[in-house]
């Protein structure tokens, strides 16, 4: 894009008398081109500069938020790899018990005794202040 003149450059004309009369811009219409050219240039340098350093900065806090949940993801992975690890032992160790605890036939007895016990006595009476009686015989 050419620059863009704030002031006109103006033609002069120079005499000589081996030449014909030319047009040539002066140094100063060059050096006001030249400047206003750097001034629009740094103008947009720096607004450029500040949007890519906007642009730098959120792509900065992206990627730590990204390497922050990544770091908990990896943590909480470890976790249930642990607690998958210990649920199987567990499972291993109830399935390989599961075949060697049977109940002992003295055990099944006494919860057949108990029970009988407790129908037989299911009916029985308990009565508060009457005297027990001297007599040896049973009725």
């Amino acid at each position: 894009m050419p620059p863009k003149l704030d002031t006109p450059i103006k033609p002069t004309t120079k005499a000589s008398s081996t030449r014909v009369a030319s047009t040539s811009i002066s140094n100063e219409d060059l050096m006001t081109a030249f400047k206003s050219f750097k001034s629009e240039m740094l103008a947009s340098s720096k607004a450029s500069s500040s949007l890519q350093a906007s642009q730098y900065d959120d792509l900065k806090c992206g990627l730590t938020s990204l390497c922050t949940q990544l770091t908990e993801i990896k943590a909480e992975n470890t976790l249930l790899r642990n607690e998958i690890n210990t649920l199987k032992a567990k499972v291993s160790s109830l399935e390989s018990s599961r075949h060697t605890v049977q109940p002992q036939s003295s055990v099944i007895g006494q919860v057949l005794q108990e029970t009988f016990d407790r129908n037989r006595c299911h009916h029985n009476l308990i009565a508060y202040g009457v005297p027990e009686s001297a007599s040896t015989d049973i009725p």
